[in-house]
């Protein structure tokens, strides 16, 4: 489950079995609907799959007081 503070409780969903010990690292699960999840490079350019970068979520759920804001926006979102 990924959720950041910026948008209203998750993004992305996944069942995780936390009885695996073996278990390193996961990926974040399924993007919900109404959201929009890219992982994209310092370049803003998207990468593929298993490849490290920024996550960006955008969708219904994205806080609408950094919208046109750009004291909370600097340094915070990226648009």
């Amino acid at each position: 489950m990924y959720g950041p503070t910026e948008i209203s409780l998750v993004a992305t969903s996944m069942e995780l079995l936390y009885r695996d010990e073996n278990i390193i690292s996961a990926g974040a699960g399924y993007t919900l609907p109404n959201y929009t999840v890219y992982i994209v490079d310092e370049q803003m350019r998207l990468v593929p799959p298993g490849v490290l970068g920024e996550i960006y979520v955008g969708g219904a759920g994205v806080a609408i007081g950094y919208l046109n804001n750009a004291t909370f926006n600097s340094g915070t979102i990226r648009t």
